[in-house]
């Protein structure tokens, strides 16, 4: 099986989820037989943390060296892949090939831009409709959950003989034993990940003020106005920040925290969650479909996005018992995302692409 992977994500993004998901999925279709893997690629592509972690030969790159603005943006070409046979050609963020042999394949993560409006009209105009350009043009589609899937058949137009699957992400970071402490921090609270609007990370902080949490931050480095915020509402030691953390660093952190805080109101999955479960910590998520799909029921569930409902579920995580019952839960649940899983699923919805 000929495969062509568009990495025009780790040229995107310096870190986050979906260059995570792309690197773990690079890795395991490198180790797939029978897999003849390319990739195309842009110079810039090694600044991503996650793309630093996967070795591709010279000789798998298709080199793409046109602007990225202009790139990210525009159908790849078919004078860049000199290719005479079928072949899949899967992008890890919405661009299709206007190759006539490409058989595509998309991963729709989620539908942010047009369901939260964070970013204005034009972007996402621009956004919505290279994404649609890339589903239409997909002959098989996969939803990284079953809440995607279902805004995927409320958003948009089925399109007719498409194979559309759910399969969902794994833990990027892992627990590493030898580096786990012996005790946890009981009032480290964990936030993991970045701070769009649609994160909550400012109801995070309102429901910290004058409590004894203290609040453990893992993301990139803070806006001038986050930091005053911060200064202003939480205390002189009850905060810190880890920017971009390794995984080692990342596990460490999990490890000793008390809880994790996902308070987001939209997402297309929320690998935070199950990287905490399989850390072993309580996790209390937003009541968004797919925070709840993917905590797996054992996750607090906050009642509403406030303050208060923040407060109250974490009161929650003051009983020992309580946390011991989630965390084995937790782990029960985490255990049922693995990547050697998730990638044999790809490659039968490959296989399934080449023969319809």
């Amino acid at each position: 099986m000929k495969i062509v992977l568009d990495n025009i994500i780790f040229s995107l993004q310096t870190c986050g989820g979906i260059s995570g998901m792309f690197s773990r999925l690079v890795s395991g279709l490198q180790r797939a037989p029978g897999v003849e893997l390319f990739a195309i690629e842009r110079d810039d592509a090694t600044r991503n943390i996650f793309r630093q972690q996967i070795d591709i030969p010279a000789s798998q790159i298709i080199r793409a060296t046109g602007p990225l603005r202009l790139d990210r943006y525009t159908p790849v070409s078919p004078s860049l892949i000199p290719f005479d046979e079928p072949f899949i050609f899967h992008s890890s963020y919405y661009r299709y090939c206007r190759h006539p042999k490409a058989i595509g394949v998309t991963t729709l993560h989620d539908f942010t831009y047009e369901v939260m409006r964070l970013y204005g009209w034009l972007p996402t105009l621009v956004h919505s409709r290279q994404k649609n350009q890339a589903l239409r043009h997909s002959r098989a589609v996969a939803c990284v959950s079953h809440a995607t899937l279902s805004d995927f058949r409320r958003l948009l137009p089925s399109t007719p003989g498409q194979i559309v699957e759910v399969i969902p992400n794994a833990p990027l970071c892992t627990p590493r034993p030898e580096a786990a402490p012996s005790t946890r921090r009981n009032r480290d609270v964990l936030f993991v990940g970045a701070r769009a609007y649609n994160k909550n990370f400012s109801l995070l902080v309102d429901a910290l003020v004058d409590t004894d949490w203290r609040l453990v931050l893992c993301s990139s480095t803070l806006t001038p106005d986050e930091l005053s915020r911060l200064e202003r509402k939480l205390q002189p030691g009850q905060w810190e920040i880890h920017v971009f953390p390794d995984d080692d660093a990342l596990s460490r952190i999990y490890s000793r925290s008390h809880c994790l805080v996902y308070p987001s109101s939209y997402e297309g999955f929320g690998i935070p969650i199950i990287e905490a479960q399989e850390h072993g910590l309580p996790v209390v998520t937003g009541p968004c479909p797919a925070s709840v799909e993917i905590g797996g029921g054992a996750a607090i569930v906050m009642d509403d996005y406030t303050p208060e409902a923040l407060r109250t579920a974490l009161q929650r995580l003051r009983d020992p018992q309580v946390c011991t019952t989630l965390a084995e839960q937790g782990r029960a649940n985490a255990a049922r995302y693995r990547w050697d899983e998730i990638v044999a699923a790809y490659l039968r919805l490959y296989s399934s692409g080449l023969r319809s």
